[in-house]
């Protein structure tokens, strides 16, 4: 009886060695979380503010790309109205080189 108390009294020392361990490893990480949280949450207002500043800039592009796209449009449309118009002279010079 007297050695299964002293093995009871061993085991029991040893698992409060064992939780100490435990408590002094889970501080560190608590410790290092809110480390790392802080630097997570900063970064997080960094990157916020990088792509507020990117959609900014799209919409920017989005405008410019959409007034070049018209004005192309519109010289595309410039060019074939007088392609058009001179359809007639090129039927005519063709029309007389079959006949030379």
């Amino acid at each position: 009886m007297k050695s299964d108390l002293l093995d009871f009294a061993k085991f029991i020392e040893a698992q409060r060695r064992l939780i100490q361990d435990t408590e002094v490893q889970l501080s560190s990480i608590l410790e290092e979380h809110r480390k790392y949280k802080s630097l997570v949450e900063m970064d997080k207002g960094e990157i916020q503010l990088v792509m507020g500043y990117y959609e900014e800039r799209m919409a920017q592009a989005e405008v410019r790309n959409y007034f070049i796209g018209a004005v192309i449009g519109i010289i595309t449309s410039i060019i074939a109205s007088w392609l058009y118009g001179q359809l007639p002279a090129f039927r005519e010079k063709l029309k007389n080189r079959r006949i030379n």
